[in-house]
C-alpha cells in the first residue's frame, strides 16, 4: 500500500477487508464460470470440466441430501461430454443461484460496513469503489 497510516490497526483492518473482497472475487468467479454468459464473462464452464473444488461445489456439498450428495459425485467425477450440463442442472436444483445471491448480499453489506469503520478515510476512497465495482458483476 501507499499510504500512510497511522497506525497498525488501520493497515490489519484493511488487510482484512482485502482478504474478503478477494474471497468474494473468487466465489464470484467461481459463479461466473457455472452460471454466467459466456459473450460477458468470457468463462465457459471449465471450472467443472476440470472438477475444481469451487464455491459451488462446497455449497452444494454443505445443502445436500446424501442421495444428492452421491448424483453430485458421480456426475463431477464423470468424464461424459455431458458433465458441465449435469453438473449445473445439480446446481440449480440445489438453488445455489439464490444461495449465492444471498452470500453476495449479506458479504457485500459486510465488506462495506468493515469499510465504513475505517478511521482514515483515504483507505474508504479506494476501497469503496472497488467493492462497488465488484457488486454484481458479470465479467
Amino acid at each position: 500500500m501507499i499510504l500512510g497510516g497511522d497506525g497498525n490497526s488501520c493497515w490489519e483492518s484493511t488487510r482484512e477487508i482485502l482478504l474478503n473482497i478477494g474471497e468474494y472475487f473468487q466465489v464470484q468467479d467461481d459463479c461466473l464460470d457455472c452460471f454466467g454468459d459466456p459473450k460477458d464473462s468470457g468463462k465457459v464452464g471449465t471450472d467443472i470440466t476440470e472438477s475444481k473444488c469451487t464455491w459451488l461445489f462446497c455449497k452444494a456439498k454443505e445443502v445436500a441430501t446424501l442421495e444428492e450428495q452421491q448424483e453430485l459425485l458421480e456426475a463431477f467425477e464423470s468424464d461424459n461430454a455431458d458433465k458441465v450440463d449435469k453438473v449445473t442442472q445439480i446446481y440449480q436444483n440445489m438453488n445455489l443461484p439464490l444461495l449465492f445471491n444471498e452470500y453476495e448480499a449479506a458479504t457485500y453489506v459486510s465488506i462495506s460496513q468493515s469499510i465504513d469503520l475505517l478511521e482514515d478515510k483515504r483507505f474508504q476512497q479506494i476501497l469503496k469503489p472497488i467493492l462497488e465495482t465488484l457488486f454484481r458483476r458479470k465479467t
